[in-house]
């Protein structure tokens, strides 16, 4: 029996190229593989169909929740923008919400869940607050830490120190974690004060 893989990402996956280049290698390589993220762009999502029939159906794509306001009833419009709008108040009186990295962390946690893999492996900055969630749900969680995260200070509405201690928790408590360098898989060792050296994957590829 093939083993399950589920790979959470909050983006396209047409903008996020090492989601769909991890799926295709552990496709090839007999795992069951599942990719869980949401639609925020008309434009990537006709992309993303490209992709996807280059993968040839080796890999399942699910899509937890569309946010293309174009396309989505005015109610869940307005939760969706009252999401951000509460994240974004709570950030003026210094509390950070996952509702300032994404829309629907709820949704992607659940459709996730729904999958029941053996592994999951967590993308983008959202997903590291899903994985947790999976961690405390009994399950087995891999992370890609992509960039910094919490290093990236260019946005004053970024959930810094929120961003900060999923890193940590990360590094502490996941089955593994990649990274796109040698000089920031042994910076966020250091940092973190890990036992565990995030394994170096580049976000370069052979033409």
């Amino acid at each position: 029996m093939q083993k399950k893989i589920c790979i959470i990402s909050s983006q396209h996956i047409s903008s996020n190229p090492r989601v769909w280049k991890e799926a295709l290698s552990l496709s090839g390589n007999g795992y069951d593989v599942t990719i869980v993220t949401i639609n925020n762009s008309a434009v990537h999502r006709e992309r993303d169909k490209v992709i996807l029939e280059k993968l040839g159906g080796r890999v399942k794509y699910v899509v937890a929740a569309n946010i293309i306001y174009a396309e989505i009833p005015l109610l869940q419009k307005i939760r969706y923008k009252f999401r951000g709008l509460y994240a974004k108040l709570l950030k003026k009186m210094s509390f950070d919400t996952v509702y300032l990295l994404s829309k629907a962390p709820a949704e992607i946690y659940n459709a996730a869940l729904k999958v029941n893999a053996d592994l999951y492996i967590a993308h983008t900055e959202s997903s590291l607050s899903i994985g947790r969630k999976l961690i405390e749900k009994g399950k087995k969680v891999a992370f890609d830490i992509e960039d910094w995260y919490s290093r990236d200070y260019l946005n004053a509405q970024r959930p810094v120190k929120l961003l900060a201690s999923m890193e940590r928790y990360a590094l502490h408590n996941g089955a593994y974690v990649t990274c796109p360098s040698h000089a920031m898989a042994d910076a966020l060792k250091n940092v973190y004060k890990s036992n565990k050296t995030p394994v170096v994957i580049y976000n370069s590829f052979p033409a």
